[in-house]
């Protein structure tokens, strides 16, 4: 678990810094996790770590395809999810939107928007429910850059409070 939180920090600063999460770091995190399953429960414990990313990476992939989510956070989720006991993952999944929705809160507080965000998230969802389907969140990226935030914090954050024994 310490090599996932030092491979989360690096994550952290390359997101902050670029907007971006390099795949060849994710696939270095991977193959880590896979050797750890591989440690702790044997050739299953192999088998099982990108398994779980797989699955995990598989039911995030709709919040990818509306611009909720950043495919390389789909990616490090499902790679966290490898480390963590499978039953452990939704209360870690939900403490880290809980910290980006905190995150959010500040940013909309500083930037006085919240009065038209929320209005937008509205909007959506009235759309959403009026054409009974789904579509990109944001119209724009430059709007999905200046609205988003990066969610590698939020994960770091929950994984500490998983390996403090919080939860």
């Amino acid at each position: 678990m310490e090599t996932l939180c030092i491979f989360l920090v690096i994550v952290c600063l390359c997101d902050y810094c670029t907007g971006k999460i390099p795949n060849w770091l994710l696939g270095v995190m991977l193959a880590a996790g896979i050797g750890y399953g591989g440690v702790c429960g044997g050739v299953w414990g192999a088998v099982l770590f990108p398994a779980e990313s797989c699955v995990v990476m598989f039911f995030l992939y709709p919040l990818f395809k509306i611009g909720v989510l950043g495919a390389g956070d789909v990616k490090l989720y499902g790679i966290c999810a490898g480390y963590l006991p499978l039953n452990k993952f939704v209360l870690f999944f939900f403490l880290s939107l809980l910290f980006a929705a905190m995150i959010s809160l500040i940013k909309m507080i500083k930037e006085s928007n919240a009065i038209e965000r929320i209005s937008y998230l509205c909007e959506y969802l009235i759309s959403v429910i009026q054409n009974r389907r789904f579509h990109y969140y944001f119209e724009s990226v430059k709007e999905q850059k200046r609205a988003g935030i990066c969610l590698t914090g939020p994960i770091l954050c929950s994984i500490l409070l998983y390996m403090g024994g919080i939860y």
